[in-house]
């Protein structure tokens, strides 16, 4: 890993004024979100689906603040520091008792309820059983009968298997005893609990909105214990679950742990409604590339930026490290310095490995991604285009895109069709190539013959500037 990707960590910051600063459009989902629950009269589990790095943890914080404005009683838990943890029920049930404020009496009766079912869906059988059971597993014996099971440990063991055996025989008995005795009231723990939590959130004007974010990054087990919970003992009116997720990744790892042919179908049964994060807003990126222009002093051109953020389709996260990372840069000697630098960091944010390219797989990459990008425009913007001869095209769009000052972008578009065009060039246009291809390199390695590796080394160097 490149040593620069250690300068960038999100930081915690206190939210007073929500959704200030925001510059992806994500207030309006607060909006529309809100009012949907406000007029839902019965429980409901929302997932709110995006990628990793789109900013789901910033929206769904910056909700739960302008939630709590409103009056809204709102819990947000981050499932990924609780997942060390058996069970997720006692995590749900006592932030749902701490963030209520309900009659004393109510409030004592639903702990106890709360005790007398979490003791119920936890595994009860007795110690010694359950370490004899996992002995057993490693010899082979777990798929034999009970019964087989105690004479192999009586004829393999002696006096002490015999002793060992009625010991767990003599458990065993007891706890199915017990099991047979409580079936009842087992069966009836789930309606006393719904029951007391209707009771405990039913005098809220507005339902209890409870946000499970980083939900994808739990292991596979609690991952899927939390939400079948929420959907068995906590699927009531009044209180409202939205998880947080990349469901895409969480199906896999389900998929992954439990050898699903299809989680997709399995996580349908706990959620009652899916909302994909929207994308973001036009003209959104423009907004983030100015706010850090000027937050940072960049010597940037905003419109190459945003032509290489659109390329690359870049989420929130992916654009804000690699501006803050080229704020660190920020020492570039010619306009096609901060192009060439965005589009080594936009690679390496997006797990491209630049730095195993040479130089012709770096720039054919990028090419193809724009390439992408500009049969998405409209018609009108490239009909013209011949984008099958990657050199022709970059003219092209190179000649487009001309007229821009100070724009490094049409720089780099220039280099690329006098690199590898099959046109006859002149002795001056072949000067012109060679100039070209110095100013690609990174500052302070203009002896190194690979721009790309040049970048590299800057990179990896950890932004000294010299």
């Amino acid at each position: 890993m490149n040593v620069a990707t250690k300068f960038i960590k999100d930081r915690e910051e206190e939210i007073t004024v929500p959704f200030q600063g925001d510059l992806w459009g994500r207030q309006q989902l607060s909006e529309k979100l809100t009012n949907f629950i406000s007029n839902l009269k019965c429980g409901a589990t929302i997932a709110l689906d995006a990628e990793w790095g789109a900013g789901k943890t910033w929206f769904v914080k910056n909700w739960k603040a302008d939630l709590v404005l409103k009056k809204y009683k709102v819990i947000y838990i981050d499932a990924f520091l609780h997942d060390f943890m058996e069970d997720p029920f006692l995590i749900l049930s006592m932030e749902i008792l701490n963030a209520v404020k309900a009659d004393q009496t109510i409030a004592d009766n639903f702990k106890k309820t709360m005790v007398s079912t979490y003791h119920a869906i936890l595994p009860n059988i007795p110690m010694l059983l359950w370490s004899l059971t996992m002995t057993l597993m490693g010899t082979g014996h777990l798929s034999k009968t009970v019964e087989q099971t105690l004479q192999d440990i009586h004829e393999n063991t002696g006096g002490f298997g015999e002793k060992a055996g009625e010991l767990l025989e003599g458990k065993l008995r007891e706890h199915l005893t017990e099991l047979v005795e409580d079936y009842n009231n087992s069966k009836n723990q789930l309606g006393y609990f719904r029951a007391q939590l209707e009771k405990l959130v039913a005098d809220l004007d507005e339902p209890l909105v409870f946000i499970v974010d980083e939900l994808d990054r739990c292991k596979p087990e609690f991952s899927i214990k939390l939400i079948e919970r929420i959907k068995h003992f906590f699927d009531i009116p009044n209180i409202v679950f939205v998880l947080s997720t990349n469901k895409s990744q969480l199906e896999e790892s389900i998929n992954s742990f439990y050898g699903f042919k299809s989680a997709n179908s399995y996580l349908e049964k706990f959620i009652d409604l899916n909302i994909k994060f929207p994308k973001r807003e036009t003209g959104s990126y423009i907004e983030v590339i100015r706010e850090y222009v000027k937050k940072y002093g960049l010597r940037l051109n905003n419109k190459d930026i945003l032509i290489l953020s659109e390329t690359f389709n870049l989420n929130s996260r992916d654009l804000t490290r690699i501006l803050q990372k080229m704020a660190l840069m920020n020492n570039f000697y010619h306009a096609i310095s901060p192009v060439m630098a965005f589009i080594y960091l936009a690679m390496e944010q997006k797990s491209m490995n630049p730095s195993r390219m040479s130089e012709k797989e770096f720039l054919d990459t990028f090419m193809n991604l724009l390439v992408t990008y500009v049969k998405g425009l409209p018609s009108s913007n490239h009909s013209n285009f011949d984008f099958a001869n990657l050199a022709k095209f970059a003219d092209e769009f190179g000649s487009f895109q001309s007229g821009r000052d100070d724009s490094g972008f049409t720089y780099l578009l220039k280099y690329y069709y006098l690199e590898y065009t099959d046109d006859q060039i002149d002795a001056r246009t072949l000067d012109m190539k060679q100039s070209l291809k110095e100013k690609l390199k990174a500052s302070g390695y203009y002896n190194e013959t690979n721009f790309v590796k040049s970048w590299d080394n800057y990179v990896s160097s950890g932004f000294i500037v010299n």
